[in-house]
């Protein structure tokens, strides 16, 4: 069965003095070529052959930028009108939108990665499930994963040590095609309890009550989720080299070695 997937795109990324109103994040440029390009390269490998792309904030630029991409695969945009509420609504958007007889990857866009990471995720055996990373330590920001053996029980900021595994989420999910009305639901009913402002972690967190998700670990494998200055930085002296290769195996075990956010 093919897969589709979902990017969120319509933050206006507020921490990231560096572009916040003059660029999307997605927009964001390494080695020359657009978390966005390299989240469509990745999506065409794997076999994806549809995908969403959720815009806000700056739209007509990544209209632009899509316009300029590889037409093998389908990209379509969908518009989040309130994206300045947050996330939850643009998921929201962009699963009323996909096509309910096939899995759908749901993928931050403000992440640079090794194209396995992404592959890892897609070929693994599980219907729903997640990306951890068990070298990333909580400092408060990151989306952290309690997990028991293979199982994801949890998934938010505030994630303890109480869960026998616990690691960072990388900031994709995969969704199986008979749970999509299920998580629809759950954003539903924070939006019918006045929490238009929730990450959209909070309607997957309680999806994990009502559904099994299961995780595979990217604990061998460079990435980095973008929020603030200092990432931009980490993902160019680092991230990126540890992807193409540039500095060989010193930086591959940099990476491996220490957590990935800084």
């Amino acid at each position: 069965m093919t897969m589709q997937a979902i990017i969120l795109a319509a933050g206006v990324g507020r921490r990231l003095a560096s572009v916040d109103e003059k660029l999307p994040k997605c927009l964001l440029a390494f080695d020359g070529k657009s978390l966005l390009a390299r989240h469509i390269e990745n999506l065409q490998r794997c076999g994806v052959d549809r995908v969403l792309v959720v815009v806000g904030h700056l739209a007509d630029l990544i209209e632009q930028e899509l316009e300029h991409l590889d037409g093998r695969i389908e990209i379509r945009q969908v518009v989040n009108p309130d994206y300045r509420r947050g996330s939850l609504l643009s998921l929201k958007v962009g699963l009323a939108a996909v096509a309910r007889d096939r899995p759908v990857l749901i993928m931050d866009a403000d992440v640079l990665y090794h194209p396995d990471v992404l592959r890892r995720l897609v070929e693994a055996p599980f219907e729903n499930g997640f990306l951890l990373d068990p070298r990333a330590e909580a400092a408060g920001e990151e989306m952290m994963l309690g997990a028991t053996d293979e199982r994801v029980w949890t998934i938010s900021r505030g994630a303890g040590r109480d869960y026998p595994v616990l690691g960072e989420g990388v900031g994709f999910f995969k969704l199986a095609a008979h749970d999509i009305g299920v998580l629809l639901e759950e954003i539903d009913r924070l939006v019918a309890a006045g929490r238009l402002d929730a990450d959209y972690e909070n309607a997957i967190d309680a999806f994990l009550k009502r559904r099994p998700a299961f995780f595979v670990s990217v604990a061998d494998l460079p990435w980095t989720e973008i929020d603030f200055d200092e990432d931009v930085e980490q993902a160019r002296l680092v991230i990126l080299p540890a992807i193409e290769g540039v500095a060989g195996r010193g930086a591959a075990k940099s990476v491996g070695s220490e957590p990935i956010k800084s």
